[in-house]
């Protein structure tokens, strides 16, 4: 239930529950991008699981160099990219997951169904905030590039993995000022 009058939402089954695991991170992220910048330090690499916030450019480079993860292979990289002053979120369910049979079932659930089927093997946000990163790479790689490219309203940019021909397949899409 949305009450746009009182600015309140709730849920009418009890047993239901709001978890802000899709943002949270990003958001902390956020807040101790704050604090280094009221303690004077212009150049950090904030990194928690995958969600990273590139504070400013280390001495003698041009910026923090991350990698995407190939999803056949985490350990891997199969797209390396410079930021800074840039948030970055990858979402996807090669890490989080369970086999039933010879099914593999991911961790991330789209809301419309209550399953975890997405076409894409990964997701990856770079925005202006980790809590943008965070929030849109979980919601696109839900809603899977066909409806996501829509939905772009912020200034950001997205990378996503899918499987071409039996192979991971990297696209990207950017939305600028």
């Amino acid at each position: 239930v949305i009450d746009t009058k009182n600015q309140l939402i709730g849920l009418r089954n009890p047993l239901a529950a709001v978890d802000l695991g899709g943002i949270a991170v990003g958001w902390t992220i956020d807040r101790a991008v704050a604090v280094l910048r009221d303690c004077g330090i212009m150049a950090a690499f904030i990194n928690h699981g995958g969600d990273a916030y590139a504070l400013g450019i280390p001495e003698e480079s041009d910026g923090w160099v991350v990698g995407i993860p190939d999803p056949d292979h985490p350990e891997e990289t199969i797209h390396n990219m410079t930021l800074h002053n840039e948030a970055i979120a990858t979402s996807g369910n090669y890490h989080r997951f369970v086999l039933i049979g010879h099914r593999r079932f991911g961790h991330i659930l789209d809301p419309r169904s209550g399953k975890p089927d997405s076409e894409l093997l990964s997701m990856t946000v770079v925005a202006r905030t980790a809590l943008e990163a965070d929030a849109f790479s979980t919601g696109l790689f839900c809603l899977g590039m066909k409806e996501a490219a829509p939905a772009f309203s912020k200034p950001l940019r997205a990378i996503w993995v899918e499987r071409q021909d039996n192979r991971p397949i990297l696209r990207e899409m950017a939305k600028r000022d």
